[in-house]
C-alpha cells in the first residue's frame, strides 16, 4: 500500500445530503448578526434561503443547479442594490459572503470529522498518521461567484483535498489500547 491516499471527491459515507442540510441550516439558524435595519435582516433570510436551497439542489443535480441558481441569486442581489441604501446594500451582502464562508468551513469541518482514522484488520491495523488539508481561507468572490465556488465544492468535491498519510502496525506490535484510544480527528 502507498504511503499517501488523496481524497479528492466526497463520497456519501462522508457528506449526505442529509449531512448536508443540517450543515447549511444550522450555519443559517445560528448565524450571530447584529441587523441595523429590518430590511437588512428580512433581505438577508431570503438570500439564506436560496443559499440552502442552491446547495441542496447542488448535490442533487449536480452543474445543472448553477444555470438555475447562480441567475437568480445575482439578481435578488441586483434588485438589493438597486431599492436599498448603500449601508443596507453593504451589510446585506457583507453578511451573504460571511454566511458563505461558515458554510465552506462547516462543510470541512464535517469532512474532517468523518475521515477515517483507523482500520482494523486480521492481520494488523492501519491508522491515520498524518492529516494534510488544502484549503483557501475564504470564499473567493472575484472570477466567479462565491456562491458558485460553495455549490462546486458540494457537487464535485475538488476543491476539498485531503492528504492522509496511513501507517500500519500488525497484531501485537504494541499499539495497545492507548493508540486505539485515539479514533476521531480534531475530538
Amino acid at each position: 500500500m502507498s504511503r499517501y491516499d488523496l481524497l479528492e471527491h466526497c463520497p456519501l459515507q462522508i457528506l449526505s445530503y442529509e449531512n448536508l442540510r443540517q450543515i447549511v441550516s444550522n450555519e443559517i439558524h445560528t448565524y450571530p448578526a447584529d441587523w441595523h435595519t429590518k430590511v437588512a435582516r428580512q433581505r438577508w433570510h431570503r438570500l439564506a434561503g436560496m443559499v440552502q436551497e442552491a446547495l441542496e439542489d447542488a448535490f442533487r443535480r449536480g452543474a445543472a443547479a448553477c444555470a438555475t441558481w447562480l441567475p437568480q441569486v445575482a439578481e435578488q442581489l441586483e434588485q438589493i442594490a438597486q431599492r436599498h441604501r448603500p449601508d443596507v446594500v453593504r451589510e446585506i451582502r457583507q453578511n451573504y459572503i460571511e454566511l458563505l464562508d461558515r458554510i465552506h468551513g462547516a462543510i470541512y469541518r464535517h469532512v474532517l470529522r468523518s475521515a477515517p482514522t483507523a482500520i482494523h484488520t486480521s492481520t494488523g491495523h492501519f491508522y491515520l498518521s498524518r492529516l494534510v488539508i488544502y484549503r483557501q481561507t475564504r470564499v473567493r468572490d472575484a472570477d466567479k461567484p462565491a456562491l458558485q465556488e460553495v455549490m462546486e465544492l458540494v457537487y464535485e468535491g475538488s476543491a476539498l483535498k485531503i492528504e492522509a498519510e496511513f501507517s500500519w502496525q500488525p497484531l501485537g506490535d504494541g499499539l495497545g489500547q492507548a493508540g486505539l484510544q485515539r479514533r476521531r480527528v480534531g475530538e
